[in-house]
């Protein structure tokens, strides 16, 4: 919408900044408020890119600081068990031990019974294909490589 804007404007040399939509005004809220009606376009180009450039970088704060608050609740969340396990008897542990083992297994179970499903009716809808289009060289690279295999 912006860059829109930015090709329409390329005409003019000043931009009536209430004129615009309400989504284009509000970043230019500031101005509007010193009574500014104005801007050369160069100006309101200018702070577009700078406005977009804020926003990029906000959001990149914004994960880094999510990325780190995450990784303080691992580290506290790993340093709590690792005190937890440490206080349990060794039989506890083995026992502790066995059911983390069987959580592991059935979980991959699950994932393996998932991807048989998935590739059963991948083959499905495959064969509903015409046949010219399973003549097209296949697009998954795992597949090209079992086909090759054999």
């Amino acid at each position: 919408m912006i860059n829109r804007l930015i090709a329409v404007l390329t005409n003019q040399p000043l931009v009536d900044i209430r004129a615009l939509s309400p989504e284009l005004q509000e970043p230019l809220a500031p101005f509007i408020r010193r009574g500014i009606r104005y801007l050369r376009t160069d100006q309101v180009r200018r702070f577009y890119e700078q406005s977009g450039t804020l926003i990029e970088e906000r959001t990149r704060l914004y994960d880094q600081q999510t990325a780190a608050i995450k990784a303080q609740t691992d580290y506290e969340l790993a340093s709590a068990m690792a005190e937890f396990v440490a206080g349990l008897s060794v039989e506890e542990r083995g026992l502790l031990q066995m059911r983390v083992e069987v959580e592991a297994r059935l979980e991959i179970d699950r994932l393996q019974a998932e991807n048989a499903k998935l590739t059963s009716e991948v083959a499905y809808y495959r064969n509903l294909l015409p046949r010219s289009e399973m003549s097209a060289p296949d697009r998954n690279p795992h597949a090209r490589r079992n086909s090759d295999a054999s």
